[in-house]
């Protein structure tokens, strides 16, 4: 890191052990250096895992109001939400979008890595949240997010707490996109097809191999075979949201947790 720092200037530092259980104390960190100097030239901030990869094209691509193409390797993604491959981002505003997860409950196994005491979170289930894999913010939300973050009790998870409760708190939207995935992909054209995959291994993230390299062909679909297998789908998540911010505003509040 020394040498990162000297060589390239490009480690931001704190007063903080850096461990698992401070991932939240780094977010809110790194919330805060982008509040501080990035929101007036920039419309997004992305946020990864040190072990996720990033298809730059891909996010590019979509980030200017392009489509993904579909490829038979990544129509698995597709099933669980309602996400048409021909959707495009259409909005730059009020936006965390990534992999999202609804009706979670939580972990009161004191050997699990998501242990979450009923002492700092007495909750039943969690708000939704965008798993902290990679997830994709609109600059507006980013000091939004920092101010609640400071006015909010700390709590370990840091996806949970930032793109769950914060956002909640501050009525940012999620929104799930299927090609940021929080699993580890199978094959080379699953990260071809993908905006973000986590838990890659090193060797596979040679960029001249897997994205670069057009000799690499993935198998495309008929439209008639993505019509009937997306035909259906729907977003589990998807119910009323100002219902559900509000009934998670008032539990806040009773309980302390929020503002």
């Amino acid at each position: 890191m020394k040498r990162e720092a000297e060589l390239h200037n490009d480690i931001i530092q704190e007063d903080f052990v850096d461990c698992y259980q401070n991932l939240t104390l780094k977010s809110v960190m790194i919330l805060k250096h982008i509040a501080n100097n990035c929101t007036k030239n920039s419309a997004f901030f992305l946020k990864c895992d040190d072990d996720s990869f990033v298809n730059i094209p891909n996010l590019l691509h979509y980030i200017l109001g392009g489509t993904i193409p579909l490829y038979k390797d990544t129509l698995e993604y597709y099933d669980r939400t309602s996400y048409k491959p021909t959707d495009r981002l259409n909005r730059t505003k009020n936006l965390i979008m990534g992999h999202r997860f609804c009706n979670v409950l939580p972990s009161r196994d004191v050997s699990d890595k998501s242990y979450m005491p009923s002492s700092m979170y007495p909750l039943d289930i969690y708000p939704d949240y965008i798993s902290g894999s990679g997830y994709l913010i609109s600059m507006d939300v980013v000091p939004t997010l920092y101010t609640t973050a400071l006015d909010t009790n700390f709590l370990p998870l840091e996806d949970v707490f930032i793109t769950g409760i914060c956002a909640d708190i501050a009525g940012i939207e999620r929104l799930h996109h299927p090609l940021f995935s929080p699993f580890t992909p199978e094959g080379l054209c699953s990260l071809k097809g993908s905006i973000l995959s986590h838990r890659v291994e090193h060797w596979e993230m040679a960029w001249d191999v897997l994205v670069s390299d057009y000799n690499i062909k993935c198998q495309t679909l008929a439209p008639h075979t993505i019509n009937w297998t997306l035909n259906g789908a729907k977003d589990k998540c998807n119910f009323d949201l100002f219902s559900q911010k509000f009934y998670y505003f008032m539990k806040y509040l009773k309980l302390g947790i929020g503002i």
